[in-house]
């Protein structure tokens, strides 16, 4: 009797049918049928224990383990012959990110070096839901708590200096923030000094066979299809929340393109671009807008910011203009 539980996993190869009765030994594959699909059991020393599914078209091989035969299944999935063949770019990808933030958090003084971070920790936020899915509820809760801390603190981070340069180049005098700005990047190198990206690596680990299951491909489409429920959810331009998650589902897409190795498409890239620089003009406008006070040279920044937000808006109709088309 089989579980119904069963072990997906995408393959760099295809069966060969001959060469897989030795090459992962003890274990071998006996295959009943080979058209239209593979269809066979997984032997450990000639005792069944599970069923295979094979579909060579898109390289996904299913294992359904028998009654207790689980733990002989994942022996095989840790051998490194066997590793060979599965490919797991989610997985790959998170890593990839933790490494790049990891290389980062001694140099986050500096902007580029801020940028690049706040990058790979959203590239990694992007596909956090499938990276938790197989650690406990309260590990899930903790490490997604602690992720959107370092996201909210690097954001407020970033959008204080981006605020500051956009201001001078409106001819605004700029006061210092310094201390605030201290007092967050203090708090951000406490939490990055403890095992945040451990636990991150772990949950990346624990996650290997579930993460070997997704189809970069299809989380692509997914992903494209969010991006166009998110424009058309934009009934106007002052619809500030409704245009934020337009921004979001751009960068979500990119990512999940990148992650898929599908060329980038420059009208995502120039929409990602025009959604930034609005999202900058809008805080300094609010900032502005805010104060009980203006100077003459505040009043005047505030009417050449809404001639470009304007402009930027013009552009946002022209570049979604292909997403209304389509249906939802």
């Amino acid at each position: 009797m089989r579980s119904d539980a069963g072990i997906t996993l995408l393959l760099r190869t295809g069966v060969d049918g001959l060469a897989w009765e030795t090459a992962f030994e003890p274990f071998r594959f006996m295959w009943g049928e080979t058209e239209p699909l593979y269809r066979g059991t997984l032997l450990q020393e000639n005792r069944a224990i599970a069923d295979v599914l094979f579909h060579p078209v898109e390289k996904r091989m299913e294992l359904y383990p028998l009654e207790g035969q689980l733990q002989l299944c994942l022996d095989l999935l840790a051998l490194p012959s066997f590793q060979a063949l599965a490919s797991n770019p989610v997985s790959t990808y998170a890593t990839n990110q933790i490494r790049k933030m990891e290389s980062l958090i001694h140099q986050l003084d500096h902007y580029e070096a801020m940028h690049d971070f706040r990058v790979a920790l959203r590239k990694l936020r992007t596909i956090l839901p499938h990276l938790l899915s197989s650690c406990s509820d309260s590990q899930q809760e903790k490490l997604s708590k602690r992720v959107k801390k370092i996201a909210r603190l690097t954001g407020k981070i970033r959008d204080t200096e981006v605020q500051q340069q956009l201001l001078a180049s409106y001819g605004v005098v700029v006061h210092s923030s310094g201390a605030r700005q201290d007092m967050r990047k203090h708090t951000l190198y406490a939490l990055l000094d403890s095992t945040v990206l451990v636990d991150m690596q772990h949950a990346v680990d624990v996650s290997l066979y579930h993460c070997a299951s997704l189809d970069p491909a299809r989380m692509a489409a997914k992903r494209y299809g969010s991006l166009v429920k998110a424009v058309h959810a934009v009934r106007s331009a002052r619809d500030i929340k409704a245009m934020h998650r337009v921004r979001k589902s751009v960068k979500a897409l990119r990512y999940v393109r990148e992650l898929a190795q599908i060329e980038q498409d420059p009208q995502l890239v120039a929409l990602q671009d025009c959604l930034g620089s609005w999202h900058d003009m809008i805080m300094v406008q609010d900032q502005l807008q805010s104060q009980k006070k203006l100077s003459l040279d505040e009043k005047h920044a505030l009417v050449d910011l809404q001639r470009d937000i304007d402009e930027r808006l013009a552009e946002y109709r022209a570049l979604t203009t292909p997403f209304w088309e389509e249906r939802l």
